[in-house]
């Protein structure tokens, strides 16, 4: 079973539609497929092959894309590296998917990083032949990305995925989240994120426009670009409605997607009463993104329960882990030349989330497995403690671990990071948390978060401040 290529079929079809949309430039679905080919033939001529893994260290811009999508042309496989990593993890995300090669906006930076570093510039040219090539179709498990997973373990995982996983992860979302030729989704994601590769597969499946900026104020982009839909994490929306005129530009979206962790009660209430076309979500690299999402917010009687998408499959196992499948889940963990399948003798999918599953398919998160302890006999969830220390009008960010206790076995301690101009105060914490948890749940200690783990990608990463 092969899968057409979007790009390809909204070229021939509607070639003048808006695909790459930037500060500074413009790409039609045709111009975007010309240059996607040229940069296919670049590629063959330094010696890209079919299934050859290609590491990318670039930040995102329209060429990014195209050099994507000539990867995928040739059958090859993308390694989609984070800039923000030092030099040792990189090479060790390297050497882990057998990188031979690196696209770069930046070959001084990667110098030793690989045997071959090419720049970006040198294969994706701004000039490319004005024809239209045959259909080009990918195999239904053809691998096309390598993602480090930003979830809680220690050492991030490679997750392979398949164009399918990526394409029915899209579709089971349009469904919820509808899409239109005329949408303009802004990428306000990283594309080594499974997020922000996401938004890709649903504008150009429904011949829709993908929008870039470098502007920070999003008011000004949703009035310059005419945005349609954003993704968001909860501390992007909280920035966004504290700008001025900010609640206003918002409004005016069509679909606003929030992700990535728990998302604070009183941000969401505040998004109700403001009537914001919120969308909710909860998933995983492993399931290309979105698993369960909620319908638009501001619907009359909307629930803020999330429905479990199409092509998603989901149970509750007896431990209450929330376990997956179906078309979105990857292929599996990618170490060196092996590829650890995604699941095990009971075919699911074992997420190390705790949840349970409501009648007509709503899923309810609690945290997860792995950090759940046990205090003096009663389990403690840190994402129960960190919810609520999110609304509070001191905290922008909190994380939540278990420290060894003689007498209780653990107790949690919260560290904090404090909106603009507070300061950490421990007492107005206890006082606030203690309207929402039992005595047990509060924090012994509270700790200001370290600056290097304040904004380290989308997820925070709980086991950097053990032991």
């Amino acid at each position: 079973m092969r899968i057409q290529c979007p790009i390809k079929i909204n070229a021939f079809r509607h070639g003048s539609r808006q695909a790459i949309i930037s500060d500074n430039q413009t790409l039609t679905y045709r111009a975007f497929d010309y240059r996607i080919d040229s940069c296919a033939q670049k590629l063959r001529a330094i010696g890209v092959k079919e299934r050859e893994r290609v590491c990318i260290l670039c930040a995102e811009s329209p060429e990014y894309i195209i050099l994507l999508f000539a990867l995928w042309r040739l059958g090859a496989v993308a390694c989609l590296l984070s800039q923000r990593l030092p030099p040792d993890a990189l090479k060790r995300q390297i050497k882990n998917v057998r990188g031979k090669i690196i696209l770069t906006d930046n070959v001084k930076a990667c110098k030793n990083l690989a045997p071959i570093i090419v720049s970006l510039e040198s294969v994706v040219k701004k000039s490319a032949p004005k024809t239209l090539s045959y259909a080009v179709g990918y195999r239904f498990n053809q691998p096309v990305t390598i993602l480090s997973t930003s979830g809680s373990s220690a050492v991030p995982k490679a997750v392979q995925h398949s164009f399918a996983n990526h394409y029915y992860s899209a579709l089971g979302s349009n469904q919820n989240i509808p899409v239109a030729a005329s949408s303009r989704w802004l990428l306000s994601v990283p594309l080594y994120h499974v997020s922000g590769l996401s938004i890709l597969f649903r504008c150009f499946l429904k011949g829709a426009g993908v929008v870039f900026s470098r502007n920070k104020d999003i008011c000004s982009i949703i009035k310059r670009h005419r945005l349609t839909h954003v993704s968001f994490v909860a501390a992007q929306l909280q920035r966004a409605l504290a700008r001025k005129g900010g609640c206003g530009a918002l409004k005016k979206l069509k679909a606003l997607l929030v992700g990535g962790s728990a998302i604070p009660e009183q941000l969401i209430m505040e998004g109700r009463m403001k009537k914001l076309r919120l969308y909710l979500s909860y998933g995983l690299t492993e399931m290309s993104s979105q698993v369960a999402t909620t319908v638009a917010l501001n619907r009359k009687g909307a629930s803020l329960k999330a429905k479990v998408l199409r092509y998603r499959k989901v149970c509750i196992a007896k431990d209450g882990e929330i376990l997956v499948r179906g078309k979105t889940l990857f292929q599996g963990y990618v170490k060196k030349d092996a590829l650890r399948p995604a699941t095990g003798k009971d075919g699911w999918f074992h997420t190390g989330d705790i949840g349970s599953l409501g009648k007509g398919g709503f899923l309810t998160v609690k945290g997860r497995k792995d950090a759940m302890f046990i205090s003096g006999g009663e389990n403690i969830f840190p994402e129960e403690i960190e919810y609520f220390l999110r609304g509070c009008a001191l905290v922008e960010d909190a994380l939540v671990v278990a420290h060894p206790n003689q007498e209780y076995g653990f107790r949690p301690v919260a560290f904090i990071k404090t909106k603009k101009n507070k300061c950490l105060n421990p007492l107005a914490l206890e006082k606030y948390l203690s309207k929402f948890l039992p005595k047990f749940k509060i924090p012994d200690a509270f700790y200001l978060l370290p600056k290097e783990l304040a904004s380290i990608g989308i997820k925070s990463n709980r086991s950097s401040l053990l032991g």
